[in-house]
């Protein structure tokens, strides 16, 4: 490509952004009518050759006669560079014993070559060796280093370990720029990392450890979900430290992770249904119970809504944030944070049913500081676990033999207005969803084709819509 293209020294440039500062030196033998210019844009058809020639007469002070002819030492000496390293001018630093030499190591069965890349704090050459499994291998690493150090871009692989570096990460490039919930999962995987893979040099932490690392977790029973949670921290971090220039690449990439083994939804059948709302009228939070089914809506959504939310004129619901509950230290806080996603800011239409179930409320309700529809609750906000009881509770009242979560009423509202054929767009923005394609992952399973079929004979089901028929069950119990 290059022997077609090299045809300007604008193109040369381009190839070699990192080697500017030497394009200065070698633009009058590029443009210069000395056949010997000609030959080596012909010769050097990859960037790689291309770099290693300027690497020998840059640093190696190995100038074609053509281009020695044009500058005089003098010049010379005016444009050289000193490399980041100390003050050390690369191009005048004596060299190091047996560098540029290239020899195989017959233990490691791989070629090695030595440079020196600077100097300590008492004078003595610091040297690095560079290895392959063939010459030029190791000739175009050395010439990649020789180049960084010319340029005073090379940085020496860090002492640092995985689990200094995962706290450094957390704490500079995390914390402050994530949801809390999403900063507290974080912690919980570095806390999973680094007692396994923490006291490895960061620059010698390796795919294979890495994979090990995964494998054993999936030994241990621990959930896809969980894995590829810790897993991803992880690759953060390290494309992180990539981008520093603290590793050549990322080792947690490209990685084999358990499948998610996608489990059955617990949903409520439409009579189990039925019987579920007649018995939310005698528990006391049944109203909270009634619009996580009636609307969809998350139970971090449901306990963070307040009055202002509700507009009685339209009649619709808007959600706009979330109550998050943090782990730190072993010590839960509750607080109100954003929604999951952007697209979970949406409003929703409420069922007259349900408007008037919370009218009733809004009157009989105590009024509390937060302006909670669902407060009063010691430390202000309802509990992560009270939800889950008051629907154990409902469940036992209706003699329904189920373990449902507050999710589970999200999937009966989504599956209930599917069935009865509300379009795939029209639920994605109901429940939030950032795609329809989460959508339709998340319901694929649902034969639209024979619920519809059988739709007619569940009569307490209106006739267009879920709605309908959770109004007409919703409206036979009272509120509370």
């Amino acid at each position: 490509m290059l022997k077609e293209q090299a045809n300007t020294l604008e193109y040369v440039s381009v190839q070699l952004q990192k080697a500017n500062s030497m394009l200065t030196l070698l633009s009058d033998y590029f443009m210069s009518d000395d056949p010997r210019g000609i030959s080596l844009e012909v010769r050097y058809q990859t960037y790689s050759d291309l770099t290693a020639a300027i690497h020998d007469v840059i640093v190696s002070q190995s100038f074609p006669k053509g281009l020695y002819r044009r500058y005089s030492q003098a010049n010379l000496q005016n444009k050289r560079q000193t490399a980041g390293n100390g003050g050390v001018d690369i191009m005048a630093a004596k060299r190091g014993q047996g560098e540029g030499t290239i020899t195989y190591v017959e233990a490691k069965k791989l070629y090695c070559g030595r440079l020196t890349i600077g100097y300590d704090d008492h004078g003595k050459q610091k040297r690095k060796a560079f290895y392959g499994k063939t010459k030029r291998e190791v000739q175009e690493k050395m010439a990649a280093a020789k180049l960084e150090l010319y340029q005073g871009t090379y940085i020496e692989p860090s002492k640092i370990t995985v689990g200094e570096w995962m706290d450094e990460w957390y704490e500079t490039y995390r914390k402050r720029y994530v949801r809390k919930t999403t900063s507290s999962l974080s912690l919980t995987a570095i806390k999973q990392i680094e007692p396994i893979l923490g006291k490895i040099k960061l620059k010698d932490l390796r795919r294979d450890t890495v994979q090990k690392f995964i494998n054993n977790m999936n030994d241990n029973d621990f959930s896809a979900t969980y894995i590829k949670t810790v897993v991803g921290v992880l690759r953060l971090a390290l494309e992180q430290a990539l981008k520093n220039g603290m590793i050549p690449q990322n080792v947690a990439s490209k990685l084999k992770t358990p499948e998610y083994q996608r489990k059955e939804k617990v949903i409520l059948t439409p009579e189990e249904q039925k019987s579920f709302i007649k018995a939310a009228q005698s528990n006391k939070y049944g109203d909270l119970i009634l619009l996580l089914l009636a609307t969809g809506i998350r139970i971090g959504e449901a306990k963070a809504l307040t009055w202002n939310d509700i507009d009685f004129e339209v009649g619709t619901l808007k959600i706009n944030k979330g109550l998050i509950d943090i782990k730190l230290e072993g010590e839960i806080i509750r607080e109100i944070g954003s929604t999951k996603t952007k697209s979970s800011n949406r409003e929703i239409p409420l069922l007259p049913s349900v408007l008037k179930m919370l009218q009733i409320k809004k009157e009989h309700d105590p009024p509390n500081d937060m302006n909670l529809l669902f407060g009063g609750f010691k430390n202000g906000y309802m509990s992560s676990s009270r939800p889950r009881r008051i629907i154990k509770q409902i469940l036992e009242e209706a003699k329904i033999d189920k373990r449902l979560t507050p999710h589970s009423l999200r999937h009966t509202f989504a599956t209930r207005g599917l069935e009865k054929g509300i379009e795939l767009k029209v639920m994605q923005e109901l429940l939030g969803h950032s795609s329809i394609k989460m959508t339709a992952d998340i319901y694929a399973h649902l034969d639209f084709s024979a619920k519809h079929a059988t739709a007619g004979a569940m009569s307490w089901i209106g006739e267009t819509s879920l709605a309908q028929g959770n109004e007409e069950v919703i409206n036979e119990a009272p509120n509370n």
